[in-house]
């Protein structure tokens, strides 16, 4: 059982550098592709969105191991990593187990605000 926990947390870290990398490479061959190499808008996206989305595959199968563990705080991580038996007991973990999709609705509401006046702004206000 140990080997196993052990096996899926590598495993976890695996999928999460080499997405994160991912990520950043689709991002680098949008941007290389427009300005360097000249490929024009659609051909850059095309590339970068597909190596982007393999990166964010990756991610979400982290995600997806983070669940079936029942892992939400950086100490259960911790613990999931070390082996030990996870403490779900303490108030850092039942408070991030409340409430989830509320949190998650408020935290999608305020970035969509957010962006809405930031690109208000940066698309010049109020003339």
């Amino acid at each position: 059982m140990k080997n196993a926990l052990k096996d899926s947390y590598k495993k976890m870290i695996a999928l999460t550098w080499s997405g994160l990398a991912l990520v950043f490479v689709g991002l680098g061959m949008f941007l290389a592709g427009l300005e360097l190499w000249g490929w024009g808008l659609a051909p850059s996206a095309i590339i970068g969105f597909l190596i982007w989305g393999v990166g964010m595959f990756m991610i979400m199968k982290v995600e997806r191991i983070k669940k079936e563990h029942d892992l939400v705080t950086y100490q259960e991580v911790l613990a999931f990593k070390k082996g030990e038996p996870i403490d779900r007991d303490n108030p850092k973990s039942r408070r991030a187990r409340q409430h989830r999709l509320a949190k998650t609705i408020a935290t999608m509401v305020v970035a969509i605000v957010v962006g809405g006046i930031l690109g208000f702004l940066c698309a010049g206000g109020l003339h």
